[in-house]
């Protein structure tokens, strides 16, 4: 009998312990950043107990890891309420990342007021700063009209930015210079005339900041850094210029950036010689996650930005948008209103009309036409050395007129050795297939052929030649 009460007694406590060494193992998985494989665990012991603190501020944490930010909210607000010391980051992140900006900030400063360790303490009282800022923007929503949208793989971002957009001065940085890690997607501006340039570099280490280069004659002259108006100590990228040539929009994870880039705007004053401030451009053109590549066509009045939130690991997504040159914040919204049209949960819901459709093609189509003539216009263009160091790409860049005759008749002795160059591989090729009379008439043609393109195969080099000496002789008379 006793033995069997003892069996019964072993029998009862055996969960216990199988439920410890459960709550351990998922403890490790927790600490281990495992929180998917945890969450099952934390979900079992929370219903089994709701009133211990530890138990909900694991699986809070779980949840919010793994996406499910409102769900997380319930439990790690028991927590803080617990004075689970850790509760209040994590309920702030949520409460962030839910664009409930001013709760956020207040768990910050709750868990900054725990805080000890001097770098830690920084770090919150940086977010916290972020999430009133955060809240300011919400309170002040750009009334603005989303008018299409496409979700893109990031590895296609680019080529599918330049074809919905035509955009004609944005290039990839690795266009032009040889790029190393971290310049995947930089972005250099170039404006029409291909006198001026913007793009990021890197200064001893310290992120990416924004360079200009000048043409001077044929040539770049050298780089010259933008001041800390418009670079942060970390990185500066996709930069725009509008044709007035002082404003420029660009992405940065500095200034008061709320989440890893947002979009800027700073404009050059010419008269002394310096660059306004930039300024955050606000919501919904910017969030907490990265937002970037604004653009805007001045001639249709319409612009473009790139962003990756609410969107799967490598994905983004490029919203089309109705510029308004004198900006009007949303009115007679709630709160919630509000922050829906911030975070662009729809974008139905920005339009002031019924349909985009008949004049997004009206405008696609005008701008393709402008496009495809510039492209014509690019066919044109050449690269022809006169020495090492100069390189002309259009008939305006010589300055001796004797030059540029000579570069034309280059081209079109360049142009007849070519197409006989053609016609006599053609002829040997049919010659080998002839009948025998077939053969004796074609032989007579290549042979006539042959002698006029040994008389000319030579006159495009001698032109190259006569070409250069007379251009090199003019800029040397400068």
């Amino acid at each position: 009998m006793k033995r069997c009460l003892f069996f019964l007694f072993a029998l009862t406590l055996l969960p216990l312990f199988s439920m410890a060494q459960t709550l351990e193992e998922a403890k490790q998985l927790f600490f281990d950043n495992k929180f998917a494989e945890a969450k099952p665990v934390f979900a079992t012991l929370v219903k089994k107990t709701p009133r211990n603190a530890s138990y909900n501020h694991w699986y809070g944490v779980c949840l919010y890891k793994t996406g499910e930010t409102e769900s997380a909210i319930k439990y790690l607000t028991f927590a803080a309420s617990k004075k689970i010391q850790e509760a209040p980051r994590y309920l702030g992140d949520a409460f962030f990342d839910l664009y409930r900006f001013e709760e956020a900030a207040k768990q910050y400063e709750d868990y900054l007021a725990k805080q000890k360790e001097e770098q830690i303490a920084a770090i919150y009282n940086k977010k916290a700063e972020t999430a009133r800022n955060a809240a300011g923007m919400v309170s002040r929503v750009a009334d603005v009209q989303i008018i299409d949208s496409i979700v893109v793989n990031k590895k296609k971002l680019f080529a599918t930015y330049k074809e919905r957009t035509l955009e004609q001065n944005i290039h990839l940085l690795s266009d032009y210079f040889e790029t190393g890690e971290g310049y995947d997607d930089a972005c250099m501006f170039i404006n029409s005339r291909e006198t001026s340039r913007i793009f990021p570099a890197s200064q001893s280490g310290k992120g990416l900041d924004f360079m200009r280069q000048e043409k001077l004659s044929d040539s770049w002259g050298e780089r010259k850094i933008l001041p800390k108006e418009v670079n942060s100590d970390t990185d500066e990228n996709y930069p725009f210029i509008l044709s007035d040539g002082l404003t420029i929009y660009f992405g940065s994870k500095g200034h008061n950036s709320i989440g890893g880039y947002d979009i800027f705007v700073t404009r050059y004053d010419a008269e002394n010689g310096s660059y306004y401030a930039a300024e955050n451009l606000g919501m919904p053109f910017n969030s907490p996650a990265n937002d970037y590549l604004y653009a805007i066509d001045e001639v249709h009045n319409i612009g473009w930005f790139v962003t990756d939130r609410n969107q799967e690991s490598g994905k983004a997504i490029i919203y089309t948008f109705i510029r308004d040159e004198n900006r009007q914040n949303v009115q007679d919204k709630t709160p919630e209103e509000k922050i829906a049209l911030a975070q662009i949960r729809s974008i139905r819901a920005t339009w002031k009309k019924p349909n985009y459709k008949l004049f997004l093609e009206d405008i696609y189509k005008e701008k393709r036409a402008l496009y495809e003539a510039y492209q014509e216009k690019k066919s044109e263009e050449f690269h022809f050395y006169i020495d090492e160091n100069t390189v002309y790409t259009r008939l305006e860049n010589f300055k001796s007129l004797d030059a540029r005759s000579y570069y034309q008749q280059y081209i079109e002795k360049q142009k007849q050795v070519d197409e006989m160059e053609t016609k006599l591989s053609s002829w040997r090729a049919l010659y080998a297939k002839e009948t025998k009379t077939g053969k004796e008439e074609l032989k007579s043609k290549i042979l006539k052929l042959e002698k006029e393109y040994e008389s000319i195969a030579t006159l495009p080099y001698q032109l190259q030649n006569k070409c250069r000496s007379a251009e090199l002789s003019q800029l040397k008379q400068k």
